[in-house]
């Protein structure tokens, strides 16, 4: 599914909020952003993390005074390493290709044997642990 309204196709601008929050260490307030960023006006950093809001990209961690005014401080509701790989699975995926399919490619990729072992056992392990998941859930419904 590659419709625009994808959290994976961000705008240039979303992208470039996004980037100044992942890079920081602390949470952010919408004037300190502003200040990172290339061009950025106030109104538009508002504007873009309304949107991100309503993603579900950022929350909102607190308020903070900025100098007699409180503001909002917000901050990535995942690491920008997670909503990378959720990025290019969602990609891979909407391309019609099945989860054996992404799993197999990525194992042909490696090729020191013995993390290929451990590579094998753990995914042995997490589908023996959702295969009982499901039996539980069965059982339940």
């Amino acid at each position: 599914m590659n419709d625009n309204n994808s959290i994976y196709n961000l705008t240039k601008r979303e992208k470039e909020i996004m980037n100044i929050l992942w890079d920081s260490d602390k949470p952010l307030m919408a004037a300190e952003i502003a200040c990172k960023g290339k061009n950025l006006t106030i109104n538009t950093v508002r504007a873009v993390l309304t949107k991100l809001s309503s993603m579900d990209l950022i929350l909102v961690t607190g308020v903070e005074y900025s100098g007699t005014v409180l503001s909002r401080c917000y901050q990535p509701s995942q690491s920008k390493k997670i909503y990378n790989m959720q990025k290019f699975v969602d990609s891979f995926l909407s391309e019609g290709l099945s989860t054996s399919n992404l799993v197999a490619t990525l194992l042909e990729k490696e090729h020191d044997t013995t993390r290929y072992m451990q590579e094998l056992d753990e995914l042995e392990r997490l589908v023996n642990e959702k295969k009982e998941k499901l039996k539980d859930k069965k059982t339940c419904d």
